[in-house]
């Protein structure tokens, strides 16, 4: 397990399904095998993937971002395609996605480099509210999905952030 996790488990960045954020993070990844960037979800039950909550994910040189209320029936999850520039193993990428609380895969932007990629939802069913008092964490969550790679220089914010004019140095 080699992943951090911040903060308490009440309170800190919980955001509900109708709540504006953006998460940005530089990664550098060593394999295309699945791994959470940035989370905040929780196993609630039993069985695969039982999570609430949120999380930023790279999965397969692709990224996703999902909002669960519950999986399969109460959940938002967005992936890029063919994400331009392509994730390259061992050479960093500036990520981020913003989310605008419509409750909608809609309100979902994945950026790669500070340039909006285009995505495709693969569940816009949000219903419920996704809070859980889980902690962040930050290169990997609970149910051991790390990250093969690094994380650094993580921000969140909680507004809308039109990643294409940040500021922020782009490896």
């Amino acid at each position: 397990d080699n992943h951090a996790e911040e903060g308490t488990e009440n309170g800190e960045l919980l955001f509900k399904s109708t709540d504006s954020y953006s998460i940005g993070a530089q990664i550098n990844p060593t394999t295309s095998h699945l791994g959470a960037i940035v989370t905040k979800a929780h196993t609630y039950g039993s069985g695969f993937g039982a999570h609430r909550g949120w999380e930023f994910v790279y999965n397969s040189g692709n990224l996703e971002m999902h909002l669960k209320g519950s999986v399969g029936t109460n959940q938002i999850v967005v992936a890029t395609y063919s994400p331009s520039p392509a994730f390259v193993n061992g050479e960093d990428r500036w990520v981020a996605m913003s989310y605008n609380g419509s409750g909608s895969a809609s309100g979902i932007k994945i950026y790669v480099n500070n340039t909006l990629q285009n995505t495709i939802p693969t569940s816009d069913t949000l219903t419920e509210d996704i809070r859980y008092p889980a902690k962040v964490s930050i290169g990997g969550n609970e149910g051991g999905t790390d990250f093969n790679g690094t994380v650094s220089n993580v921000t969140i914010y909680n507004r809308v952030i039109d990643w294409t004019k940040s500021i922020f140095n782009i490896p």
